[in-house]
Formats: structure tokens, sequence, C-alpha cells
């Protein structure tokens, strides 16, 4: 390839002397020497675009192949890797490849009420607080771009829980709390992340007696991100 290009620079740095005198015979041979560049360059595009749809196929297969493993970071990364070779402007995360949902998850579906979402970020499908709890793989709730945000599910009535599992997109939460309230207004903290590693948290505690449960964020994973999460939800015993 690099020979190749060394042909064109030097047929370009023919064909510029214009203002000179060129014999015809020089002239034919410089215009045969320029036929013969335009088809290598013709020929090295070709390569290149074959080269870039190889690739660009490789990559989406392995973004489906992370995605499928649960591997979200690893998957976004790739993703915008993508995007430097497309020219896209905005890179969004992968969906997580669609899962069977617990039919024992007490927040499928539930009211749910939040600190407010992502608004003009691009963000696909748009983000609404019920995307936490509709048991849908591919929709997400993101956040505001600030650290103290939260997510209340209203179970609909007291029930005895003992575990709370989050699936994070790419913009997960380093550090957060997960509260317990029979009434709305009084919240205990039944479990705490210090360590968030994105991915899917599984966090269980005593069994609790409650209605609402609480996710209070305390540090986003990287502060440019909003937090941003598939699926919440609840279990009991």
């Amino acid at each position: 390839m690099n020979a190749i290009l060394a042909i064109w620079m030097t047929a370009i740095s023919l064909f510029q002397v214009e203002s000179q005198e060129i014999p015809q015979e020089a002239k034919k041979a410089i215009d045969k020497y320029k036929a013969s560049a335009e088809s290598a360059k013709k020929a090295y595009d070709a390569a290149v675009l074959r080269a870039r749809e190889q690739v660009t196929k490789d990559l989406k297969t392995l973004i489906q192949s992370e995605t499928a493993k649960g591997n979200i970071d690893v998957a976004f990364a790739v993703k915008s890797k993508l995007g430097e070779i497309q020219n896209e402007d905005t890179v969004q995360a992968p969906p997580r490849s669609e899962s069977p949902v617990p039919s024992n998850n007490l927040a499928l579906n539930k009211a749910v009420t939040a600190s407010g979402s992502a608004k003009g970020d691009g963000v696909t499908p748009p983000s609404r607080p019920e995307n936490a709890v509709d048991g849908n793989n591919g929709t997400s709730w993101a956040t505001n771009h600030k650290d103290k945000e939260w997510v209340i599910v209203d179970l609909g009535k007291p029930e005895t829980v003992s575990r709370v599992e989050i699936a994070w997109e790419a913009a997960y939460a380093a550090e957060y709390t997960i509260e317990a309230s029979l009434n709305g207004k009084i919240w205990a903290e039944v479990a705490r992340k210090a360590d968030g590693q994105g991915g899917l948290d599984v966090l269980k505690f005593p069994p609790t007696k409650a209605r609402w449960i609480r996710w209070n964020g305390i540090k986003r994973y990287k502060t440019e991100w909003p937090y941003n999460m598939w699926e919440f939800r609840v279990f009991g015993n």
C-alpha cells in the first residue's frame, strides 16, 4: 500500500508541472503514468473500503458477543471505537441482550418516582423512571448529571424484602445506598454499595418489611456521565 501511495504522490508532482514546456512524447508518458496511478489509487481505495467493511462487521459481532455476556463496559468501548471508524458524532452504549426477567420481581411494572431524568443527551430510547422497572433489558432510566439522584419504587403494599438487583448500563454508580420505608416518609438504610463496578449488582440484606424501596445515588462512576440503569429489581425471601 505504501508503494502505491508513493506512486500516486509522484504522479501528482508530475501533473503539477504545467508551466514548463514538455515534449510530446514526455506528455504521453506522463498521461500513461497518470492513468496507471489513478488505477492504482482506485484499487487502493477499494481495498481500504473492503477492509473497513470487514472491521466494522467484526466489531459489531464483538459488541453483540460481549453484550450477551454482560460485559457492558467492554461492549461500550468497542462501540466507541466503531463510532470513531464510522465518524459518528455521538456514540451510545449498546443495549443489554434480552434475558428472562424473574417472575418474583416485586418491583416489576410498579409505580416509580425519581429525582429526574436525562434530557437532551441523545438518550435512545427516551429515558423514563418506569424504564427501570418495565422488565425490558433494552430500555433504561438515565438520571441528570449529578451525584445526588434517587428513584423510589412503590411495591403497592407492604412486602418482606431481602434482596435488590440493579442491572447497569456503562454509566453505573460507584457508590449508593438502598433504603426501605413502610410509610414513604421514614426511611431506613438496608444496604450500601461503596465499590460499584457496573454490570449486575446483587445486594442482600436481612428480611425487612417495606412498601417503598429507594435507591440513593452517592457517587457516579464518571462525573461526565449520569447514572443509567437498565433494571431495578426487588425480591422477597
